[in-house]
């Protein structure tokens, strides 16, 4: 029989489970990551680059202050072991207090703070109502939060992958629908709250939880005990995520529409290494998390989840690098051209990140989250000065200083993650490696086509074009140096298209 990608082994009732997650949650990364690019797509070409200014900063600010929501609450009650029914059902009440607490708190907190918010960032007056309505996704994550924790728990990737496809549908029709009625910003605030609660809504539908009030003194200890590291990484990786935006909403060398262009572009790069990383964390540490105490699987489930989001993440980076001018000039049209220098360099931090993504559910799954959290120490140590620095360059200086520290800190998440796996370098690294050449090599071939067909070819039908030649070249590599994983790679879509997730 062979063995899951992700979960690497286990009983076969786990392991039909696990293929049932990636078919849902792989449905949920098309239908989203397509349904997100028309979305985005489409509004800018009703809406004017600096629209999307304040919108950008009131998530980045959303982002910044919701570190406190949880805890680490919820990747602690996925990780815990269960004794039996009562102690599940404390431990579900437990985490759902303790969650809406701090969610509730943060909303006070946040609310009461608005004035001094907007009093920082004067160069963008609508702030403050913005604020006012997009906090209140606090509200929605008290009671949310912990629905959707249990349905990773219980590996019901189908029921979650069900309230993100309505989500984004949500925010599509209502976002495109307030901006053909001229609503401007506040169509990009309608469609981001109204998605929120439709997913808060089923969320609770789908787990069939049913809250009480309560708090288990020994579960809240293990969870906080588990909890505090992730929730240190968290902190840190919500404020180090959101920092670039922060610091140039208050910039005075950033003009006018240049936040919201880098928000965009940020977004379409990051669009692929947020869905893989959903997949990897969402599927992968609770399916680790029954495996944990077997090494030789675990190490086997690292590997293939490492090579498989390679072969994903690498060739949709180089590929946006590649298309980049012509892909903004077709989807963004001429308002937005200055998105696709930024979109060249954010290519590539998010394939990084997305690669890199793999390591995060191994070092929770094995109960190391301190790991995590060191790491990160390192990671925003570098983060913050460089950023600062390079602001001075514009959002050009920006990307890259975001890029640099990931580099290092996921060259130390590989290191330490082949030391508790007891991995050799070149085991981890060869098989990356020549994905890399693979993806290189497509990106040389498609710029040598576009040099071919000059500047008098409609962006169109160069994207186009572009797009089929780099397909093609990158499948013919891997056909070469990944049989192996391919053929692997064809089981595991066999399997996940059978597999039941009530099995």
């Amino acid at each position: 029989m062979s063995a899951s990608p992700i979960a690497g082994g286990g009983t076969p009732a786990l392991q039909n489970r696990v293929y049932s997650g990636l078919k849902w949650v792989g449905i949920t990364m098309v239908l989203l990551r397509c349904t997100r690019f028309v979305t985005t797509a489409v509004l800018t070409w009703l809406l004017l680059p600096a629209v999307f200014d304040e919108m950008t900063l009131a998530l980045a600010v959303v982002g910044s202050l919701g570190v406190v929501r949880e805890f680490g609450l919820g990747q602690a009650y996925v990780q815990m072991k269960v004794r039996d029914d009562a102690h599940l059902a404390a431990a579900k009440d437990t985490a759902f207090t303790l969650t809406m607490a701090f969610n509730l708190g943060l909303f006070v907190l946040a609310w009461t703070a608005i004035p001094w918010i907007a009093e920082y960032y004067p160069k963008h007056p609508g702030l403050a109502p913005i604020l006012r309505v997009v906090f209140l996704t606090f509200v929605l994550d008290a009671f949310a939060n912990t629905p959707g924790y249990i349905l990773h728990k219980d590996l019901r990737f189908r029921h979650f992958s069900a309230t993100e496809m309505w989500a984004g549908v949500t925010n599509a029709v209502i976002a495109i629908g307030m901006a053909l009625g001229g609503l401007e910003v506040w169509s990009l605030v309608g469609g981001f709250l109204g998605s929120r609660a439709i997913q808060a809504v089923q969320l609770f539908h789908y787990s069939g939880y049913r809250p009480r009030l309560r708090i288990d003194r020994s579960i809240a200890s293990e969870l906080f005990h588990f909890g505090k590291y992730m929730w240190g990484f968290a902190a840190l990786s919500a404020v180090g995520g959101m920092f670039d935006r922060l610091v140039m909403g208050h910039a005075a060398n950033i003009g006018k529409g240049e936040l919201g262009m880098y928000g965009i572009a940020s977004n379409l790069c990051l669009l692929p290494a947020t869905q893989i990383t959903f997949l990897v964390g969402r599927i992968a540490f609770p399916a680790l998390s029954q495996i944990r105490d077997d090494t030789a699987e675990l190490r086997r489930a690292f590997l293939k989840a490492l090579n498989h989001v390679s072969v994903l993440a690498i060739p949709v980076g180089f590929g946006l690098w590649a298309v980049a001018p012509d892909l903004v000039a077709v989807c963004y049209g001429k308002n937005f051209q200055g998105i696709a220098p930024i979109v060249a360099v954010l290519a590539f931090y998010g394939m990084l990140m997305a690669v890199a993504s793999v390591s995060g559910p191994t070092f929770q799954a094995i109960g190391k989250p301190q790991v995590l959290f060191h790491a990160s120490l390192v990671h925003h140590a570098i983060l913050f000065p460089l950023v600062l620095w390079l602001l001075r360059y514009g959002v050009l200086g920006v990307a890259v200083g975001i890029f640099v520290p990931l580099v290092v800190s996921s060259a130390i998440g590989f290191v330490l993650v082949a030391r508790c796996l007891t991995l050799r370098a070149s085991t981890l690294l060869v098989p990356i490696a020549k994905t890399l050449v693979a993806g290189g090599a497509m990106a040389l071939c498609v710029k040598l086509l576009q040099s071919a067909l000059g500047p008098n070819t409609k962006e169109s039908v160069r994207l186009a074009l572009s797009v089929a030649a780099g397909v093609a070249v990158y499948f013919a590599i891997i056909r070469l140096t990944h049989r192996d994983l391919l053929k692997e790679f064809r089981q595991t879509m066999r399997r996940t298209a059978v597999a039941s997730e009530g099995a």
